[in-house]
């Protein structure tokens, strides 16, 4: 079984899948709430909002373009993951 990452481990994994770009601080510690240190939702829920359209792109950053409100992270990783695994699925 794979083991939870620590907040600084998150912290770079999120960093990773934004290519070194920050995200706004409330997006970064939904995502880290939400995904309790699991690797594998933490890279798919990042994903998940920069696909979402609710961020902006700049130089060096994301910002939000509406309210966190607005931005729907799911509650349950579960929410987001069997998309995932339908794509990777053999037919």
């Amino acid at each position: 079984m794979l083991s939870r990452l620590q907040r600084q481990q998150c912290t770079e994994l999120v960093s990773a899948v934004t290519g070194g770009k920050t995200l706004p601080p409330e997006v970064q510690r939904a995502i880290l709430a939400k995904t309790d240190g699991v690797p594998l939702y933490i890279e798919e829920l990042t994903k998940n909002v920069l696909e979402s359209g609710v961020l902006t792109e700049e130089a060096h950053a994301y910002t939000l373009k509406a309210t966190l409100k607005e931005l729907s992270i799911p509650g349950k990783p579960a929410s987001f993951a069997p998309g995932k695994v339908r794509q990777i699925r053999p037919d």
